[in-house]
């Protein structure tokens, strides 16, 4: 039989966290996407992103 790592308490906490902070979580979650994929992404799709990041910054200039 395996044994739990991580308390009850714990586990009840961190729930409650994730529900309250929804938007934060997603905020997290596509940060992380974004990061593995540009680890396997090809010359033309990392030209595509310097593009997309570079209308992004004159955007909210």
């Amino acid at each position: 039989m395996t044994e739990k790592k991580t308390n009850e308490t714990q586990l009840k906490a961190s729930r409650k966290w994730a529900e309250n902070h929804r938007e934060q979580r997603r905020y997290i979650s596509y940060k992380a996407t974004a990061k593995r994929f540009i680890k396997i992404a090809s010359d033309e799709d990392l030209a595509t992103l310097a593009q997309l990041i570079k209308d992004r910054q004159d955007e909210t200039r």
